[in-house]
């Protein structure tokens, strides 16, 4: 559906984003994914028509819209901050652009208040954005998008905003409505957790090129750099001082990795490449406990269940994994 053809995007000059090419399909839920200056806001502005490509085609259903102005290119966008107008009602605020376009005023209430009752906050119509809570006011600024009937929602770090419990809660009714509406969305964030909950497929960018584009567990499990390796959840380096005779059966000639969450404290079963470490700090999570362990020439993470028997600051351990569990990132980026 969507596609970005060979795609420059410069500031100043300056060519922040450099043969972009990626394709969206559909109803689909795609995520841009990395660290801040990466890129995602700026390829997020330029489909929604804030910022010209200097290079490349933007295609949406095979109609190139690279040279169209925003209003005319039928893509919503909510913002990080949500930009409602604090003395009009939520109403008031859903229904601002359709009166902006002139609108009838029978075709405005009925399409306001189908919105209000799908997005869930009909009950809130006659409330200022003051007296909403974070996630209210978040469920208008879709809303408010929503009821432009756009074929493609931008939404920008659209969570950043809300307290831990909220933003989770909100990215599942996020999820629950584009599921029921299916508009196709693309979502910028730097929250791996959050792209991974809520993504169909995921581009992961750094300093302006994608690393890797993937389902969420195509991403965590199978990276194809040490960049995507490093960025999506967390990997300890793997070195041969650090696995002794165990490391045979692996080549770390190469970057290699373990995630945390793989590695066991105990006797190794047979086949499982082992180490010894000592505890160095412990970190009491609830559900899990972090333990660092020093092993030969380094740290590593273990992630364990906080049910299991607390280990002591400098006592000596077996750590082992299955060869399997070995993460190889190998693709370089150009």
């Amino acid at each position: 559906m969507i596609r970005f053809e060979d795609v420059d995007i410069a500031y100043d000059g300056m060519l922040a984003v450099p043969g972009l090419n990626i394709t969206i399909e559909e109803g689909e839920f795609f995520t841009l994914l990395g660290p801040s200056g990466c890129g995602k806001t700026t390829i997020l502005r330029c489909l929604a028509g804030f910022v010209p490509n200097s290079a490349g085609r933007i295609m949406v259903r095979d109609r190139d819209i690279s040279r169209l102005e925003a209003e005319r290119r039928g893509v919503g966008i909510v913002f990080q901050n949500y930009a409602l107008f604090p003395h009009l009602t939520v109403s008031e605020n859903v229904a601002f652009g359709l009166r902006a376009s002139r609108t009838g005023n029978a075709e405005v209430r009925q399409r306001v208040g189908d919105i209000l009752e799908r997005t869930g906050i009909a009950e809130h119509a006659g409330k200022r954005p003051s007296e909403l809570s974070g996630g209210q006011q978040q469920r208008v600024a879709i809303a408010r998008s929503l009821v432009m009937g756009p074929s493609i929602l931008l939404m920008d770090e659209p969570l950043s905003n809300l307290d831990v419990k909220l933003r989770v809660a909100m990215r599942n009714e996020i999820k629950r409505l584009q599921r029921q509406l299916g508009f196709t969305t693309i979502y910028v964030t730097h929250d791996q957790e959050e792209a991974l909950s809520l993504s169909d497929r995921i581009a992961v960018l750094n300093r302006g090129r994608i690393e890797q584009v993937g389902a969420p567990e195509a991403i965590y499990d199978r990276p194809e750099t040490e960049f995507v390796c490093r960025f999506i959840g967390e990997a300890n380096r793997l070195t041969p001082t650090m696995l002794g005779s165990s490391g045979a059966a692996i080549n770390t000639d190469t970057p290699t990795f373990v995630r945390p969450e793989h590695v066991r404290i105990g006797v190794p079963p047979a086949g499982h490449l082992h180490l010894s470490a000592s505890v160095e700090d412990a970190v009491f999570l609830g559900p899990l406990v972090r333990y660092s362990m020093k092993a030969a020439d380094g740290l590593l993470d273990v992630i364990v269940s906080g049910a299991e028997a607390r280990l002591a600051i400098g006592s000596q351990h077996m750590l082992h994994f299955p060869a399997e569990a070995v993460l190889r990132p190998q693709r370089t980026v150009q």
